[in-house]
Formats: C-alpha cells, structure tokens, sequence
C-alpha cells in the first residue's frame, strides 16, 4: 500500500485578504528593501541638498533634497508598521510618498523658471486623505496599492511634461533622459497597480499575479530608476549652471568690452579737449620766444611758459598712456633694436637734468648683452626715461645715478637703475607703483611715472621692482622684460636738416581760431602765406575757389562736416585739388585716429600741442618741389 504523502500545511486566510501575503513587498515589507530605500533616499537627500547649499540660485535642488527626505522618513513609518496602529504607519508612510513626488514636480517647474504651486503640490497627499475617509478603504491593500500607483504615475508624467516643456526655452543634453527615467519610472508603478486589478475586479475574469518576484522585481527596477534620475537631475542642473555661469561670463565680457569702448571715445575726447588749448598755449610761447621784437626778459619769459606748458603736456600723456593700458588699448610694436645705442640715447636725453645737479651719470654693460634685441623702443626709452628722470631728480647735487644691463635668463634682459638719494621712505614703499604716489623730495609731476612704468613693464610681459641701494643707500628700480635676440638693425644715413624749396601757400583748416592763429604765429615769420577755413566745407569751397595751396593742415573733429569726411570729399574732386597734400593736425593721439586718416587720404599727422620743428620737417617731407 502505497505510503501517503503528508499534506502541507496551508495558512489560515482572512476574507479579503487573501494575497496579502503576496503583495506585501508593494509596501516596502521586506526589511532588505526596506533598508536599501530608506539608504537610497537619504544619500540622495544629502546630495542635492549639499549642492543647493552651494548654488542656492537653483531652488529645484532644494525641492528635490526635500523629496528624497520626505522618502527617507516614508520608508521608517513603513518600518513601524508593526508599532503603530494598523494601519497608521501604512498611511502616513505613502502621504510622505504622495508629498515627495509632489516636491519633484515643483522642483521641475522651478527648474524650468515657473513658480511652484502649492495647491498641485498637495494634490496627491490631498487625494490621499481624502481616499482615507471612505470606508474599508485603509483595510484594503490592494485598493492602497492601486491608489498610491495611480498618484506615483501622475506625477511622474506630469514632471516629464514640464521638463519637455522647459525644452523649447532651453534645450539642455540631459533633458530627454530625465524625461525618459520619468516615465520609466512611471510604468513600473503603473504594472503594480496592475497587479493588484484581479483582487478589485474578479468578475473581469482578469489572472491573479501572486508571484512575489514580479513584485520584488518592480521594486527594484523602481528604486533603480530613482537613482539613475537622480543622477541625471544632478547632470540637469550642472549643465544649466554652466550655461548660467556662461551668459554671466558672456555678460561681463560685453559689459567689459563697453567699457573698454566708452573709455577709448573718453580718451579721444580728452586728448582732444586737452591738446586743445594747450596747442594754443605752447604755439604762441613757442613763437613769443623766438620773436625778435621782444626783448631779451620777455623772450625768456615766453621760453618759461613754453618749459611749463611742455612740463604740463608729459603729465596729459602720462594719464592717456596710464588710461590706455589699463583698458589694454596700448598696442606695442616690437622691432630689432641696437640695445646699447637705445640705452645711451636715454642717458644722453637725461644728461641736461643730470648736468644741472652736477650728478655723475654711469652706464654699466654686461659683455653677455646681445647686440641686438627684439623690442619696441618707444616704450622701452619710457620706462628708461621715467626711472632715469626719477632717480636724477631725488638725488642731490654731485650724487650718482648709474644705469646697469646685464642678462637675467635666457631671453630676459635685466635693466636696473640706481641712485644715491634718501630712499623711498617706508611707508611709501607698499603703494610705490599707485597712481599719484609720491615720496616727500618730489616738487614735480603727477606721481604718474612709476605707474605707468610698472603698467608698460606688464604689457611687455616684464616686471618692475624695487629694492634699496647698494649699502642700504639710495634706490634700486629693476626692470625685467623678456627681449628675444635680433639682428641689429643697419645704422641709419645722417638725416639733412628740413629745408623749404620756397615759401609756400597753406590752408589751415580748424573750427578753434586759436589753432589757426598758432600755425599762422609758427610760420608767418618764415614767409609762408598761411590761409584758413573754419569748417570741412568752407576748406572744399576754397580749393574749388583757387588758388590751390601747397599743402592743407586738417583738423580731425570739427562740427559738422569733420576732417575725414572733408578729406574724402576732397580726394573725389576732380583736377589738381584732389592731390593737395593733406596734413592731419588734430589733438587726438590714439593711433586708431592716425589709421582713419590714413584711410581718408591723409598724407601725415601731427599731434597738437603744435612743435614748430616737427611741423617745418613734414612741411619740407610733404611739399611739392616746384
């Protein structure tokens, strides 16, 4: 007889609850799950929050640190089911679900730029309560699963509409994937409700799903979904940081480069409006001083004045050049240079000073100098020349100033100057290369030469410093500039003094009567016939008029019809006017201005104030031979 096997033990059942067993894991009841989401939500919590500590101009960081809190404490009221009251744990644990979710869709909408509202917020814990307060509800799980499922999937895809939405205003790479986990995420709750359809509808004749591993598995895919959006909201809200920080950037640029341009036209302006006058003053000086009717005492007079007025302008163009460096306008124009002939030409322009105070002045030479350097000289005899002028005037009479050079690497060239004066005083020494600084022996200048020395040292890519004499005596200024070798360049020819074929006829053109008044001072005593015209269009009608003069002297900013349009007015006329030299005499001294006469059809350029020698020299380059 064939041995029975021993029926298993069935559970007893409860009417109603019949896969309660089974779908218990759809309510975080597995202690391992349990755990690993109560972990999940908190490191999430930490990270979003720590970064919307960081960057609190994006406040979707900190509604979304908020959600991952609200599931971290979801997860311990589902862990004290069995201490609570049946079924309170259950529902205020998926209330802090239907919350949280909430939380991302607001984070979403402040993501986008649209305000949260409170009201849709609250729309699933809301459902929730109210869905409570019918009976028999909270006893059902399979209608707790169905409902919770239905509020999960809502708001997801409500989330993913506003990111898609936020798409069209700002199209960021992370964008589809988020939209993607999402909805992802949104089916994996929208197959739980699934599941629990044949409990609620048996007569649908629907098939009852008791596997737990498909629940387990839904779980799992939902918390593994949860954390990569996480990731992908983290990656979201880096990118539209970056493009944040780009269009600040972006902005500051442009706001950089419309200051830069407002203070180029204000540096025009100025050295127009301040060469101006000073032309006037300077030119009748000039001519004062060389003007035979007066008397020795007058001529000297009128010498002093034009030494002041000349002291005046190198203060003007040390606060153009400072302003010009600073909005990086200052082009520099490197070429081969003989660098012991450079250095002695400053020691021989700063011999007079020096010969007045009877102060030895001294070049020492390294034998490693190179012949020949690659630099622009213009602005290497500034530097020279301010720290030269410096150390002769706060040294006094019979003292020494000795100008050294001598390799300090290769392709650095070390240029030192030392003087046997008081020192900079102490106090001083911390804002030594400020603009208008000044130590107590300066009785002249504008404190201006240090600072435009050490702002020249840094356009060409050197360093300008200070240290105390030899033996604690005096000072020290050393300038360290990088200078590539060079060839030297060729010795030029002796240039012949300008000399005048004849006297010639000019029409000067200047809207200032002063300025027509100067060139008519400088050139009138060496029998030049000088006429003028106070406007572009008064110049044009007197070439058309005739007699044509020999060269034009234009003035660059006048009312109306200005030098350049004048220029190219005149260079479209036909005959011989249209090849009357034509000299740019104006008292803007930015190089864009001697670009655009060029481009008009300028033949030269002098800067006011007015120097009679430069203006005979470009006569003599400029006039026609017959």
């Amino acid at each position: 007889m064939a041995t029975r096997r021993p029926a298993r033990r069935r559970g007893r059942h409860r009417p109603g609850t019949s896969i309660a067993g089974d779908l218990s894991p759809l309510l975080f009841s597995n202690p391992l799950r349990l755990a690993l989401g109560f972990a999940l939500a908190t490191a999430f919590a930490w990270l979003f929050l720590s970064l919307w500590r960081r960057d609190r101009a994006q406040p979707a960081l900190g509604l979304w640190g908020a959600a991952h809190a609200v599931w971290a404490a979801a997860a311990l009221l589902f862990a004290a089911e069995a201490l609570l009251p049946p079924p309170l744990g259950i529902t205020l644990g998926n209330l802090a679900v239907a919350l949280g979710y909430g939380l991302v869709w607001a984070g979403a909408r402040r993501f986008a730029g649209r305000p949260a509202r409170p009201v849709a917020v609250a729309a699933g814990l809301l459902a929730w309560t109210l869905l409570t307060l019918i009976p028999g509800f909270a006893a059902q799980l399979p209608t707790r699963v169905l409902a919770i499922s239905i509020i999960v999937v809502a708001y997801d895809c409500a989330t993913a509409l506003v990111f898609r939405r936020g798409m069209r205003q700002q199209r960021l790479a992370s964008h589809f994937t988020v939209i993607f986990l999402l909805l992802a995420h949104g089916l994996t709750f929208a197959l739980r409700g699934a599941l629990v359809l044949p409990a609620l509808l048996p007569q649908a004749g629907l098939p009852l799903v008791q596997a737990p591993a498909t629940v387990a598995i839904l779980h799992i895919l939902s918390l593994a979904f949860t954390a990569a959006l996480t990731v992908a909201l983290v990656a979201l809200s880096q990118e539209q940081a970056a493009l944040t920080a780009h269009a600040v950037l972006a902005a500051a640029r442009d706001a950089a480069a419309a200051a830069s341009a407002g203070k180029s036209r204000f540096l025009a302006r100025m050295s127009h409006e301040l060469r101006t006058p000073l032309n006037g003053v300077l030119g009748i000086a000039e001519a004062l001083a060389r003007d035979p009717g007066l008397g020795p005492r007058q001529r000297e007079q009128a010498a002093t004045l034009e030494r002041a007025g000349r002291h005046l302008l190198a203060i003007v163009n040390d606060a153009l050049d400072l302003a010009r460096v600073e909005a990086g306008r200052l082009a520099l124009a490197p070429a081969p240079v003989r660098l012991r002939r450079l250095l002695e030409e400053a020691l021989e322009l700063i011999q007079p000073a020096a010969a007045a105070k009877r102060i030895r002045l001294r070049l020492d030479l390294d034998p490693g100098l190179p012949e020949g350097v690659l630099a622009d000289s213009l602005r290497l005899r500034q530097v020279l020349l301010n720290l030269l002028g410096n150390a002769v005037e706060s040294t006094p009479e019979h003292g020494r100033v000795l100008l050294c050079a001598a390799p300090a690497g290769p392709g650095l060239l070390r240029l030192a100057v030392e003087d046997s004066g008081p020192g900079i005083p102490e106090a001083l020494r911390p804002r030594l290369f400020d603009e208008f600084a000044q130590g107590p022996q300066s009785e002249v200048g504008a404190g201006l030469g240090l600072a435009i020395s050490a702002a020249l040292a840094r356009a060409m890519g050197g360093s300008l410093d200070h240290a105390p004499g030899p033996g604690g005596q005096g000072s020290r200024f050393a300038l360290t500039v990088p200078l590539a070798e060079a060839a030297p360049p060729p010795a030029p020819p002796a240039a012949p003094a300008p000399e005048l074929p004849r006297p010639l006829r000019l029409l000067v053109v200047d809207d200032a009567r002063v300025n027509r008044e100067v060139v008519r001072a400088l050139l009138r005593p060496e029998g030049h016939l000088v006429e003028e015209a106070a406007s572009g269009g008064d110049a044009i009608a007197a070439l058309r008029r005739g007699p044509l003069p020999d060269l034009v002297l234009m003035d660059l900013n006048m009312p109306g019809m200005d030098g350049l349009e004048a220029t190219a007015a005149i260079r479209a006329l036909d005959g011989p006017a249209r090849r009357v030299p034509i000299i740019a005499l104006t008292g803007d001294a930015m190089p864009e201005a001697v670009a655009a006469g060029r481009a008009a059809g300028m033949d030269g350029h002098l800067t006011k104030p007015l120097q009679r020698a430069l203006l005979l020299a470009e006569l003599a380059r400029l006039a026609p031979s017959a």
